[in-house]
């Protein structure tokens, strides 16, 4: 078969796909398409470049797409997103660029809707959480980096409601107060205060009746990141 007899079409694809060769001969490019085994289950097509960025190529997510969309930030963080007809659907996973797990949260029908995960960059957990239709329901706890328990909250559609406690980071509790649907109404809470930087505010049938503030051995403050 010559050269010269090929349609230009021809030319230009054959054209394409050797220079496609030498790149990824080169390790300059590599395409990478990853199968679910059912056809109307992909992945997108990513772009790797030897420096070492990670970009999506230059499609958009179209807007009726089923599968996992992958999505890299800047600093490297990668997402993993599932969709069923373009509303996410299922698990969505946050990775940090070290590899760690950082977030987890369930989706249904493009809400939030199921369990939610968090972890500190050194892989201890961090919080977890209930989402009903995109409201935050149910019992919520978060930690400190050390394990212990920082704050215990219940939910009700997206506000606290019910018992709420918090510790400091040697596991004293320092608050213990209970919410009606979003109000503080019994018991004791922390709240920033302009002159007492942070303070205990006592709470009776939804008023506050008295703040004092916060003795420094309790001071817990400098929140962990």
């Amino acid at each position: 078969m010559r050269w010269s007899r090929l349609r230009r079409s021809e030319r230009i694809a054959l054209a394409a796909v050797a220079a496609l060769a030498v790149l990824v001969g080169a390790g300059l490019v590599t395409l990478v398409v990853l199968d679910y085994g059912n056809p109307q289950w992909h992945r997108w097509i990513y772009r790797w470049q030897a420096v070492g960025e990670r970009n999506r190529a230059e499609e958009a997510r179209p807007a009726d797409f089923t599968g996992v969309w992958t999505r890299w930030s800047r600093g490297g963080d990668r997402t993993d997103t599932p969709y069923i007809d373009g509303k996410r659907h299922g698990r969505e996973t946050w990775w940090l660029p070290s590899g760690q797990k950082c977030m987890e949260l369930d989706y249904e029908d493009g809400m939030p809707h199921g369990h939610f995960r968090t972890w500190y960059r050194e892989g201890q957990r961090r919080a977890v959480g209930y989402y009903e239709r995109g409201k935050e329901h149910g019992a919520s706890t978060l930690w400190y980096p050390t394990g212990q328990t920082w704050e215990s909250s219940t939910y009700d559609h997206g506000v606290r409601h019910g018992r709420h406690r918090e510790w400091n980071t040697q596991g004293k509790l320092i608050a213990d107060g209970t919410y009606r649907h979003g109000k503080r109404w019994a018991g004791t809470f922390l709240v920033a205060d302009p002159d007492l930087d942070w303070a205990v505010a006592h709470y009776a049938d939804g008023v506050e009746t008295r703040r004092e503030k916060l003795a420094q051995e309790n001071d817990r403050f400098s929140l962990p990141r």
